[in-house]
């Protein structure tokens, strides 16, 4: 990341690029909702007991009100994007949802079928799971470095590698699980990049 002292310059220096800069950065840190998503109850068996792992692993809370995952100033700055399929029309379709850990709801992001097929078969490759489904741990940087600076971009991700870790233990005891860490972070941002930008896949 490169910085620079913008006020030592000149009034005009570079003024083409302070609109942009400006609205860029406000839209950084708003981390606005995804457009026009589809809340959908957690009716599904496959997706219900995907959403239990979510819970268990991420939203739990113990004695106090604390969640079971740690997280710097209790920003817990990053998403969990399910990817799975969904019996619709009598057939299996690869969907994703964006998971709403506190109302307990998936967001079923309105993204095109053929690109979340094509990620939902990238994931897939190498695992030996007939109908694998898959977490997605996306960092929300921005989010903590709005409150630590450029410190905030590794408490995010050690907050994110948390959530990881306990995602994979919860999966564990429910069956068979991997952490993928090599994943295909192009596929991912151009599938996601419109609906939630600024995230970072972990």
């Amino acid at each position: 990341m490169e910085t620079r002292d913008v006020a030592a310059e000149s009034p005009g220096a570079h003024a083409e690029h302070r609109v942009p800069f400006t609205s860029e950065w406000l839209d950084m840190i708003a981390l606005k909702a995804p457009r026009n998503p589809d809340l959908v109850p957690v009716a599904d068996q496959r997706i219900a007991r995907a959403m239990g792992i979510i819970q268990e692993a991420l939203a739990q809370q113990g004695a106090g009100g604390a969640r079971s995952v740690p997280s710097a100033g209790a920003l817990f700055p990053y998403d969990i994007v399910l990817l799975t399929e969904e019996e619709r029309d009598g057939a299996l379709r690869p969907t994703a949802f964006k998971v709403d850990l506190v109302r307990r709801f998936c967001l079923r992001l309105p993204v095109a079928a053929e690109p979340v097929e094509a990620l939902h078969t990238e994931l897939a490759r190498g695992c030996t799971l007939a109908h694998p489904d898959h977490f997605l741990v996306l960092a929300r940087p921005w989010l903590s470095m709005r409150k630590y600076g450029p410190r905030g971009h590794l408490y995010t991700h050690l907050d994110a590698g948390h959530a990881a870790t306990n995602l994979l233990g919860i999966a564990l005891g429910r069956g068979p699980a991997e952490l993928r860490l090599r994943i295909p972070r192009p596929a991912i941002r151009e599938l996601l990049g419109a609906l939630l930008p600024y995230r970072e896949a972990h």
